[in-house]
């Protein structure tokens, strides 16, 4: 197989050990049942460029969203992830309420810094609400 210099650039700022997000979720929250559908979505945003999810209630986005959202970080050098959202309530409470739920209940400390809607260290995870109704989440 040969890689294409756009892979090459990605395989070395990825962590080898954090490779694959469903190892990930099981090392740090291996009470976590990821369903096939949420596998489906953790794997396309690690081998995808764009990733697009249907919408639907109950389905388990910003469950997902948020384990997808620590692991791409923890696993990626430099790193810089924002998180839009309609409405302020559902950026702040649901999908960063996901993300602080994780990082309070992960198995081992995760190798970040948690303030509010910002993970600092060496990288960055930021939180806004969208200005484009269209939007509700994006990478």
């Amino acid at each position: 197989m040969i890689l294409t210099e756009i892979e090459k650039s990605l395989e070395s700022r990825v962590s080898p050990r954090m490779a694959d997000p469903i190892k990930f979720v099981k090392r740090f929250w291996p009470q976590f049942y990821i369903y096939r559908e949420q596998r489906d979505i953790m794997y396309s945003v690690r081998d995808n460029y764009e990733t697009i999810v249907p919408a639907g209630n109950e389905l388990g986005k910003d469950f997902i969203a948020g384990l997808v959202v620590l692991w791409f970080f923890v696993s990626r050098r430099p790193c810089k992830i924002v998180t839009t959202a309609p409405h302020q309530g559902q950026l702040e409470d649901v999908l960063w309420g996901e993300i602080r739920r994780f990082i309070q209940e992960a198995k081992y400390q995760l190798p970040i810094q948690y303030n509010h809607m910002h993970i600092a260290g060496a990288k960055l995870g930021v939180g806004r609400k969208s200005r484009s109704k269209g939007r509700v989440f994006t990478w």
